[in-house]
């Protein structure tokens, strides 16, 4: 198994709501926007301590951040169509 296999795998073990059908069909292309943001929470935290993104969010991990979109949050939706957007997914 590929190291992105892996992290693939520990993102969907660990978020259960990305696989769910309804979810990804609100917000398309979750799965990569919220493996982009692991990913780069990881790095900030380990490089920094904090992820400044999360904090905002009010959230401590990708799940926090899933979460609240699922709840309709509506700046957790925003970040999620500008990110969409900028990343080109």
């Amino acid at each position: 198994m590929s190291s992105i296999d892996e992290v693939t795998k520990e993102l969907l073990e660990n978020n259960p709501i990305l696989l769910d059908e309804e979810f990804n069909r609100r917000y398309p292309s979750i799965g990569d926007v919220s493996s982009f943001l692991d990913d780069f929470a990881k790095t900030q935290i380990k490089l920094a301590g904090r992820y400044d993104f999360f904090d905002r969010m009010g959230v401590d991990s990708i799940g926090g951040y899933l979460e609240k979109l699922n709840k309709n949050d509506e700046r957790a939706i925003k970040s999620y169509e500008r990110l969409k957007k900028n990343l080109g997914f």
